[in-house]
């Protein structure tokens, strides 16, 4: 059994989230502003940069593949301007595997297609891979 989460991400910009979001043509799913506190466990933290995300909205036990599609046909129609923006700022697909029970059926394959690929490079994004093993 797994889950799989995945967002991409613009980070570490030094302008407005509204300019972000003005400027690509999507409402991000979440942001971080730099500055903010967030409580993590008992502690207070102060964000240390800003954080534009757009989350996959496909189902946790879908392939990493569909989750990685369905974020590039989100980005695709705006496809200059979030190269623009990532040209700029630091940008990545952000991709979290949650191995539940750990089975031959369980481990999900890893597959970028050659569009995917292609797409991840023109805009100068990368990609994480985290695993977690619950």
């Amino acid at each position: 059994m797994h889950e799989i989460k995945v967002d991409f991400r613009i980070v570490d910009f030094d302008c407005s989230v509204e300019e972000i979001t003005s400027t690509v043509g999507i409402n991000p799913t979440k942001v971080y502003v730099k500055g903010e506190y967030v409580t993590v466990g008992k502690s207070r933290r102060l964000r240390k940069e800003n954080m534009w995300i757009l989350e996959s909205q496909s189902n946790d036990t879908l392939s990493l593949e569909t989750h990685l599609e369905e974020l590039a046909e989100k980005i695709k129609p705006h496809f200059d301007m979030f190269k623009l923006v990532c040209n700029k700022y630091y940008s990545e697909f952000a991709c979290r595997i949650y191995l539940k029970k750990v089975s031959e059926e369980s481990i999900p394959s890893v597959h970028l297609s050659a569009d995917f690929t292609k797409l991840l490079s023109q805009l100068s994004s990368e990609l994480d891979i985290d695993i977690y093993m619950l």
